[in-house]
């Protein structure tokens, strides 16, 4: 199988070559059970809890399955407090100060191809999410059309990813950029794709090259955008 990379299943972008709940909390999604309950060494399996980032510490990680993957997960805890259960390939990425983004994975049971390993699951990897202080932002549902072959980047404090919009017979091509702060959206047109693949990872993530945003097609061609993404060539 392929290993999990940047995408979701379930309307969520996956790059894949085979990848507590607090009241305060603006969207949470359905958590994977840990097998630690508390900040601590595993006795059994002998994993030791290390910072993720700041005072997010990851308490335990184990292998998911999907429908078209698989992938490792991490459960992640702040001061205690369940925050996520993420796709560890993934990871946490730093968005600004205090802030980060990542995959949240939702279980749904032991895997059946691996049912000896207590901590390998069936599990969906849910929302692109971010988190800053106490609250979350689940991108998945601000974004427009933040789906299966989004591939997202953190870069410039924003989430710079592939907006595809499915028609009849083709899909419609947008380079897009999400704002946290504001929650808004802006988006340009670049090209039609016949898009023969399920592979999450089809299109490029975004990459910055100085100060100028670059999102390259399969072809080669790299369109670029000035920094506050308003012209591009």
């Amino acid at each position: 199988m392929k290993t999990v990379c940047y995408l979701f299943y379930c309307s969520i972008l996956v790059a894949f070559g085979c990848r507590g709940k607090s009241p305060a909390m603006v969207s949470d999604s359905t958590k994977v059970v840990s097998a630690l309950d508390t900040v601590g060494e595993n006795v059994t399996t002998g994993f030791k809890p290390y910072t993720l980032a700041e005072n997010y510490i990851v308490t335990d990680t184990g292998f998911f399955d999907f429908d078209i993957g698989d992938g490792t997960y991490a459960v992640v805890k702040q001061q205690g407090r369940l925050i996520d259960t993420i796709d560890k390939y993934y990871g946490f990425q730093p968005l600004s100060k205090g802030a980060y983004a990542y995959y949240a994975i939702e279980g749904s049971g032991q895997s059946k191809t691996e049912a000896k390993n207590s901590k390998s699951i069936l599990a969906d990897i849910s929302h692109f999410m971010i988190i800053t202080g106490n609250k979350k932002i689940d991108v998945t549902r601000n974004a427009p059309y933040f789906g299966w072959f989004a591939n997202p980047s953190i870069l410039k404090n924003s989430v710079y990813y592939w907006e595809v919009k499915e028609q009849k017979d083709s899909y419609k091509i947008f380079a897009a950029k999400f704002d946290p702060k504001t929650r808004l959206t802006n988006s340009f047109y670049l090209f039609n794709s016949f898009i023969d693949s399920d592979d999450g990872g089809y299109f490029a993530m975004p990459y910055l090259r100085g100060d100028t945003i670059c999102f390259e097609h399969n072809d080669g061609k790299i369109t670029k955008f000035s920094p506050d993404f308003k012209s591009y060539n």
